[in-house]
């Protein structure tokens, strides 16, 4: 399958007085992982004028499960040709035109193209200019026969019209397991949209990621979103929560609360929990290592570049080890912690805990001063 699929694209390049990708033409390398008789292919330098060849080669037989054609500089043109292709495929199964020029009307004609099919289970538009009305498209999309299970839709211009689409089209979608919506353009209006979110997160009973970083979120975002996990009991399947660079200071008492309840539940399902980027400075890291210390749920944790000093430092150290000798948590296997104002106090915290959890930074003694380096 695979010699016939790069004998029809060679052809197809030579009738149309193109050169092979270089992505393409290696597929008979790394760039295609065998699985069977299946495999990934990623192009490189592809533009609208190199997609017809692809695609004519493609309907003659493929052998891949995966095409990934970001960063590229694919356009609106580009996009209708692999619509047609998609329309009719029935393998290809994780589907990427990240970071292309694609327009808000090509994404609608994609997604419309893409109700009914069955296969698509992954698919990436990350950092295309959607705008509201590609928004649209996408939430209309979940509300149709498909098989999504992975979309990722960031720094895609998102307005909080579409953005609100998303999370009431997921209050009844049963089969999206993860959703990437990470640097929404629609920041200044976001607590409006992370209310809608939390609604959601109450009663969808599929979605296991949500990608909510870059998104200003507040204290007030985080609240919500807590307090509806909260109420979602045994429901909610979420493990997966990011909220990276947000404007979160984890000191409010009601978003505190309400962090507190969630992790502290026996039927909390939150196994990451990423709050790196965000301003907790020690006032909230110290709420934080109060809340840890009753968490039995979280694997991982990063609270990376959160503007903590020795103080909150030495509090979530303690939380997690409070002998400095062996870990207490029961399931916690690592922490994020770079990006912080480490002393030696602080790192006499966490040097012991480096020999039982992962973390990202190492702890250096010259001359009897400890220093924190980056691992």
């Amino acid at each position: 399958m695979l010699e016939s699929f790069l004998k029809a694209y060679e052809d197809a390049c030579a009738a149309a007085d193109l050169t092979p990708s270089p992505g393409v033409a290696a597929a008979t390398g790394h760039v295609l992982d065998l699985r069977g008789n299946v495999g990934k292919m990623r192009t490189q330098r592809f533009t609208d004028v190199d997609v017809p060849a692809l695609t004519s080669a493609l309907q003659s037989g493929h052998p891949f499960e995966e095409i990934d054609l970001s960063f590229n500089r694919l356009t609106a043109k580009g996009v209708a040709e692999l619509a047609t292709f998609l329309q009719t495929d029935s393998l290809v199964r994780a589907f990427s035109l990240a970071q292309n020029d694609v327009t808000s009307e090509a994404i609608q004609e994609l997604c419309m193209v893409l109700k009914g099919n069955m296969t698509l289970e992954e698919l990436s538009l990350s950092g295309n200019a959607l705008g509201g009305a590609g928004g649209l498209a996408v939430a209309d999309l979940l509300q149709s026969d498909n098989n999504l299970k992975k979309l990722r839709v960031s720094n895609c211009e998102l307005d909080t019209e579409s953005l609100v689409a998303l999370a009431t089209v997921l209050q009844a979608n049963e089969r999206l397991a993860l959703l990437d919506i990470s640097r929404s353009l629609a920041a200044p209006l976001m607590e409006e949209a992370t209310s809608h979110f939390s609604r959601m997160l109450k009663v969808n009973a599929t979605l296991e990621e949500l990608d909510l970083s870059c998104c200003g979120i507040r204290d007030l975002g985080l609240q919500l979103l807590a307090e509806e996990l909260f109420r979602a009991f045994d429901n909610s399947r979420l493990s997966v929560l990011r909220l990276r660079g947000n404007h979160i200071h984890l000191v409010d008492s009601a978003c505190v609360g309400a962090l507190n309840n969630l992790l502290s539940s026996n039927s909390c399902r939150l196994t990451i929990l990423t709050l790196g980027g965000n301003v907790l400075k020690d006032e909230g890291a110290l709420k934080l290592a109060d809340i840890l210390a009753a968490n039995s749920s979280l694997t991982q944790l990063d609270v990376s570049a959160c503007a903590m000093r020795s103080r909150g430092l030495c509090a979530i150290g303690r939380a997690i080890a409070p002998n400095a000798r062996s870990i207490t948590h029961p399931k916690l296997l690592s922490v994020s912690l770079w990006g912080n104002s480490f002393d030696s106090a602080a790192c006499l915290v966490w040097q012991p805990i480096m020999s039982v959890l992962e973390l990202d930074i190492l702890v250096q003694e010259v001359d009897g001063v400890f220093n924190c380096v980056q691992k």
